[in-house]
């Protein structure tokens, strides 16, 4: 795929004349995402930060500093991912367990030269350019259908095409998500 080797070739480039690198791969729900950070994190012996980590615990959905229409815990996510990455710290990261409503214990991500931030918002302008590269990933819609469908459960997979994806669409139209990225990839 010559698109991807752009992408290896940009890498490449930016480890070479910045020493570390911060990627931020947006994108379609069933795009492909978390695939793509673990190859790349695989070739560069990366740390991957997860977007999914930092849904929205109950009673934090509608708190102050949540940004309209961005379906992840802002505060948490600006703080133990956004500022570490800013100042090129070790990172201490408490995904969120969405079936037992509870942040897990904290995992300790070490400094890398290499920093994949793969999710949904997480190109959103009011985290500021902490990134050196942006990609973005988008699916067809039947692929996304069944990708999704296979997932998960009947009532989340509703959930995700009646409120998760239409926010998504929102965010990428609104905010011009694709056209601020260094990549737009179609994934099969």
């Amino acid at each position: 795929m010559e698109q991807g080797n752009d992408v290896f070739a940009r890498i490449d480039g930016l480890l070479k004349s910045r020493g570390r690198v911060v990627i931020a791969i947006d994108g379609q729900s069933g795009a492909g995402k978390t695939t793509l950070a673990g190859l790349l994190a695989d070739r560069y012996g990366a740390r991957v930060l997860h977007g999914d980590d930092y849904f929205p615990r109950p009673g934090h959905r509608h708190d102050p500093g949540q940004l309209a229409g961005v379906n992840l815990d802002v505060a948490r996510f600006l703080q133990e991912i956004i500022h570490p990455l800013e100042e090129d710290r070790d990172i201490y990261t408490r995904s969120f367990d969405c079936k037992n409503n509870r942040l897990l214990p904290p995992r300790h991500l070490p400094f890398t030269p290499v920093s994949i931030l793969e999710g949904s918002y997480c190109l959103h302008p009011s985290f500021g350019p902490y990134y050196d590269l942006a990609v973005f990933l988008q699916v067809d819609p039947a692929v996304q259908r069944a990708r999704l469908q296979a997932r998960y459960d009947a009532p989340r997979f509703q959930r995700a095409t009646e409120e998760w994806i239409p926010m998504e669409n929102a965010y990428f139209s609104s905010l011009n998500i694709p056209e601020k990225c260094d990549f737009i990839l179609t994934m099969a």
